[in-house]
Protein backbone atom coordinates (compact mmCIF):
# COMPACT_ATOMS: atom_id res chain seq x y z
CA UNK A 1 0.00 0.00 0.00
CA UNK A 2 1.24 3.38 -0.86
CA UNK A 3 1.46 6.43 1.35
CA UNK A 4 2.93 9.12 -0.81
CA UNK A 5 1.44 12.56 -0.32
CA UNK A 6 -1.88 13.95 -1.52
CA UNK A 7 -1.47 15.46 -5.47
CA UNK A 8 -1.89 18.80 -3.69
CA UNK A 9 0.65 18.38 -0.92
CA UNK A 10 3.52 16.93 -2.91
CA UNK A 11 3.14 20.19 -5.38
CA UNK A 12 3.12 22.23 -2.24
CA UNK A 13 6.45 20.39 -0.76
CA UNK A 14 7.91 20.95 -4.78
CA UNK A 15 7.26 24.62 -4.27
CA UNK A 16 8.44 25.40 -0.86
CA UNK A 17 11.98 23.26 -1.91
CA UNK A 18 12.08 25.59 -5.08
CA UNK A 19 11.64 28.51 -3.30
CA UNK A 20 13.93 27.56 -0.60
CA UNK A 21 16.95 26.78 -3.07
CA UNK A 22 15.76 30.47 -4.80
CA UNK A 23 15.66 32.44 -1.48
CA UNK A 24 19.70 31.48 -1.06
CA UNK A 25 20.37 32.82 -4.49
CA UNK A 26 17.78 35.90 -4.73
CA UNK A 27 16.01 37.67 -2.22
CA UNK A 28 11.65 36.41 -2.22
CA UNK A 29 9.00 39.13 -1.37
CA UNK A 30 5.49 38.81 -1.17
CA UNK A 31 2.70 41.50 -1.97
CA UNK A 32 -0.82 40.47 -1.51
CA UNK A 33 -4.04 42.64 -1.36
CA UNK A 34 -5.22 39.89 1.72
CA UNK A 35 -4.41 40.94 5.38
CA UNK A 36 -1.16 40.33 7.26
CA UNK A 37 -3.13 38.02 9.45
CA UNK A 38 -4.58 36.08 6.18
CA UNK A 39 -1.45 35.98 4.43
CA UNK A 40 0.26 34.28 7.44
CA UNK A 41 -2.42 31.75 7.97
CA UNK A 42 -1.72 30.81 4.12
CA UNK A 43 1.96 30.26 4.13
CA UNK A 44 1.87 28.59 7.82
CA UNK A 45 -1.19 26.73 7.05
CA UNK A 46 0.22 25.29 3.33
CA UNK A 47 3.53 24.84 5.22
CA UNK A 48 5.70 27.95 4.30
CA UNK A 49 8.57 29.05 5.90
CA UNK A 50 8.28 32.56 6.25
CA UNK A 51 12.03 33.12 6.59
CA UNK A 52 11.87 32.38 3.04
CA UNK A 53 10.55 36.08 2.56
CA UNK A 54 12.84 38.88 2.67
CA UNK A 55 9.77 41.01 2.90
CA UNK A 56 5.79 40.27 2.94
CA UNK A 57 3.77 43.74 1.74
CA UNK A 58 0.39 43.13 2.59
CA UNK A 59 -2.82 45.40 3.02
CA UNK A 60 -2.52 46.22 6.72
CA UNK A 61 1.17 47.48 4.85
CA UNK A 62 -0.15 50.20 2.38
CA UNK A 63 -2.79 53.25 2.04
CA UNK A 64 -3.35 52.07 -1.61
CA UNK A 65 -3.59 48.50 -2.13
CA UNK A 66 -3.13 46.49 -5.66
CA UNK A 67 -2.58 47.38 -8.56
CA UNK A 68 -1.29 50.76 -7.14
CA UNK A 69 1.81 51.05 -7.70
CA UNK A 70 2.62 51.59 -3.56
CA UNK A 71 3.55 47.87 -2.10
CA UNK A 72 5.78 47.61 -5.37
CA UNK A 73 7.72 50.95 -4.34
CA UNK A 74 7.82 49.50 -0.72
CA UNK A 75 10.30 46.94 -1.70
CA UNK A 76 12.36 49.38 -4.40
CA UNK A 77 10.87 47.31 -7.79
CA UNK A 78 13.18 47.95 -10.48
CA UNK A 79 14.54 46.22 -13.38
CA UNK A 80 15.97 42.91 -12.22
CA UNK A 81 13.01 41.80 -10.36
CA UNK A 82 10.35 39.05 -11.70
CA UNK A 83 7.07 39.62 -10.21
CA UNK A 84 4.39 36.74 -10.19
CA UNK A 85 1.07 37.23 -10.21
CA UNK A 86 -2.57 35.10 -11.27
CA UNK A 87 -3.83 38.13 -13.21
CA UNK A 88 -2.83 40.66 -15.34
CA UNK A 89 -3.29 43.23 -12.64
CA UNK A 90 -0.60 41.89 -10.72
CA UNK A 91 2.21 42.17 -12.71
CA UNK A 92 0.85 45.60 -14.71
CA UNK A 93 2.48 48.45 -11.68
CA UNK A 94 5.63 45.86 -11.81
CA UNK A 95 5.89 46.16 -15.07
CA UNK A 96 5.72 50.26 -15.18
CA UNK A 97 8.03 50.12 -12.72
CA UNK A 98 10.58 48.29 -15.08
CA UNK A 99 10.16 44.66 -13.46
CA UNK A 100 9.36 41.17 -15.28
CA UNK A 101 6.02 40.18 -15.31
CA UNK A 102 4.90 37.01 -15.39
CA UNK A 103 1.37 35.46 -15.10
CA UNK A 104 0.91 31.83 -13.87
CA UNK A 105 -2.49 30.08 -14.03
CA UNK A 106 -1.42 26.98 -11.93
CA UNK A 107 0.93 26.07 -9.27
CA UNK A 108 2.49 23.60 -11.83
CA UNK A 109 3.19 26.96 -14.07
CA UNK A 110 4.21 28.74 -11.35
CA UNK A 111 6.98 25.27 -10.81
CA UNK A 112 7.93 25.07 -14.44
CA UNK A 113 8.50 29.25 -14.31
CA UNK A 114 10.28 29.38 -11.20
CA UNK A 115 12.75 25.89 -12.43
CA UNK A 116 13.64 27.95 -15.51
CA UNK A 117 14.43 31.44 -13.14
CA UNK A 118 16.35 28.97 -10.89
CA UNK A 119 18.60 27.65 -14.34
CA UNK A 120 19.21 31.45 -14.81
CA UNK A 121 19.94 33.10 -11.54
CA UNK A 122 23.88 32.99 -10.95
CA UNK A 123 23.60 36.40 -9.42
CA UNK A 124 21.84 38.42 -7.11
CA UNK A 125 20.77 40.85 -9.49
CA UNK A 126 17.55 39.20 -9.94
CA UNK A 127 14.93 39.72 -7.31
CA UNK A 128 11.51 37.41 -7.12
CA UNK A 129 8.43 38.80 -6.13
CA UNK A 130 5.48 36.82 -5.73
CA UNK A 131 2.44 38.98 -6.80
CA UNK A 132 -0.34 37.16 -5.20
CA UNK A 133 0.85 33.74 -3.55
CA UNK A 134 -1.30 33.78 -0.46
CA UNK A 135 -4.29 34.03 -3.57
CA UNK A 136 -2.88 31.21 -5.16
CA UNK A 137 -2.69 29.15 -2.42
CA UNK A 138 -6.31 29.57 -1.92
CA UNK A 139 -7.35 29.26 -5.34
CA UNK A 140 -5.89 26.50 -6.96
CA UNK A 141 -7.56 23.33 -5.81
CA UNK A 142 -6.06 19.58 -6.16
CA UNK A 143 -8.28 19.03 -9.28
CA UNK A 144 -5.94 21.86 -10.68
CA UNK A 145 -2.82 20.91 -9.91
CA UNK A 146 -2.38 17.64 -11.61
Amino acid sequence: MSHSLPVCHRKEKTLSKLLSRLSAVVPLYIITDTTRENCIKSLEGAGYNLLLFKEIITLDDVANPKPNLEGYQKIGVKKGFVIFGDQQSDIEPAVALGAEGIIVKSRREMIANLRKMEKNCSDKERTLTLGDFTESLKCFSPKSLS
